[in-house]
């Protein structure tokens, strides 16, 4: 989850179906509007965030025991305004975010380098996601 105190958590279910936050990420300096989390279950666990900040930050899940760590992997200064919306591509390699400067982006995963820039809208984009 993310939330306008400007942090994301992690949380986890037990047997019971009660929930636990497990860990939470501080860093971004303004509220965090969207998250989403890597999709193949077979490579290491990471969570992507936007925030007001203009910045899209990738955090690698590492796990301890019962709970678990955010550690940054990545900070980029992504956006001219607020990013709205940020995905996760199937194959875990891209990442896309959408802001309020009415432009998507694209970014690698691995290492935050710009892809590509998807211009043409005439107001900001609410959403962005990749076909399965």
């Amino acid at each position: 989850t993310c939330s306008k105190d400007q942090t994301i958590r992690v949380w986890s279910a037990n047997s019971e179906g009660d929930f636990a936050c497990t860990a939470v990420g501080h860093g971004h300096t303004g509220p965090v509007g969207t998250v989403a989390c890597n999709r193949r279950v077979d490579r290491s666990p990471f969570v992507v965030s936007g925030a007001k900040d203009c910045t899209l930050k990738v955090w690698n899940v590492i796990s301890e025991g019962s709970s678990c760590q955010l550690v940054v992997r990545f900070t980029q200064l992504a956006h001219k305004k607020d990013i709205n919306s940020v995905a996760v591509a199937p194959n875990d390699k891209l990442l896309a975010s959408g802001s309020a400067d009415r432009t998507a982006k694209l970014w690698n995963s691995t290492d935050g380098s710009l892809v590509g820039v998807l211009n043409g809208h005439r107001r900001s984009i609410w959403c962005v996601a990749f076909s399965p």
